[in-house]
């Protein structure tokens, strides 16, 4: 279970700890976190660990347009060579 988070400092989460988190947590924390920066004199921690969690919604986006598309033809990479 994640430890509620304190509005004098920002979290740090390692990269790894991101990556694992559900969808739903991943959203969670960041309105937790934005939560956190609005409420603080000194934003800047918070923004820094707002991008390392909107940096893994981009990878998990980019990966799910990437096997759509690997989908749509036919299971096939575009060029032709089954994986």
């Amino acid at each position: 279970m994640k430890k509620k988070m304190s509005s004098d400092v920002a979290p740090f989460t390692h990269m790894d700890d991101i990556a694992a988190l559900s969808d739903d947590e991943l959203y969670r924390s960041i309105r937790e976190l934005e939560a956190g920066r609005r409420s603080n004199r000194d934003p800047y921690t918070w923004e820094v660990e707002i991008a390392y969690y909107q940096r893994e919604l981009g990878i998990r986006s980019s990966q799910r347009s990437a096997y759509a598309a690997w989908l749509r033809a036919g299971g096939r990479w575009a060029w032709g060579t089954s994986v």
